[in-house]
């Protein structure tokens, strides 16, 4: 089906975020043998018309992993021309193809005003000039999921008069683990809340679903 897709006007781009994600835990005694079975269904010859996108915490990734998805050309910027080169002799000698490695640094003071204007825009919210400039200084939300967290509380904190004491609280947040925690004590303190005003939630319920998040061997879809 992959050859079938290739032929399609523009081909197919496949996209794999979070590869490192894959590790399966179970075969932790052997790298080689969990990177073999969490990456097998990759094909090592593509068809033509058909790209895949993996991206990675190169910071959570073993060096099995590393040489799997190509690590020879870490740190070495590969231009457009060198990539189709690469693509072709790939096609006509049916050799396995190289992977393109690009390192993603975090988001120019630009990029998180981008976001940040396209997010407040979304949710119909607004913020004073002030209130962006924090934002766009902070050193943490040049990271893309800092941010989307960051605006994803903002989006649900409901009086514009307190969004300033908020706002400070948030940004304290070292990094987004730190932040996903603050948000979960703000949830918890919504739901107790709730359930002492008769909404017929329970206490614990934010721990509840945490457990069962926590027990999951990959998370609760």
């Amino acid at each position: 089906w992959l050859g079938a897709a290739g032929r399609q006007p523009g081909g197919m781009v496949l996209l794999v975020d979070g590869v490192e994600r894959l590790q399966n835990t179970h075969h932790a005694a052997d790298a080689d043998g969990w990177v073999d079975a969490a990456l097998a269904w990759i094909p090592r010859r593509l068809p033509h018309g058909v790209r895949i996108v993996v991206t990675c915490d190169m910071n959570r990734v073993s060096p099995a992993l590393r040489q799997r998805m190509g690590g020879e050309v870490m740190g070495r910027e590969v231009d457009e021309k060198e990539q189709d080169k690469d693509e072709q002799v790939g096609e006509e000698e049916g050799e396995e193809q190289k992977w393109a490695m690009v390192a993603i640094g975090p988001l120019s003071e630009c990029g998180v005003e981008g976001m940040l204007e396209a997010g407040l825009q979304r949710m119909r919210k607004g913020m004073t000039r002030e209130q962006r400039q924090r934002v766009v200084s902070r050193r943490q939300c040049g990271t893309p999921l800092f941010l989307a967290l960051l605006l994803e509380e903002l989006r649900l904190h409901p009086l514009y008069e307190t969004l300033d004491a908020r706002l400070d609280e948030l940004l304290a947040s070292s990094d987004a683990t730190h932040l996903t925690c603050r948000m979960l004590e703000r949830a918890e303190a919504d739901v107790q809340r709730w359930a002492e005003e008769g909404a017929g939630v329970e206490r614990d319920a934010v721990a509840n679903v945490l457990a069962v998040v926590c027990a999951a061997g990959a998370g609760a879809g």
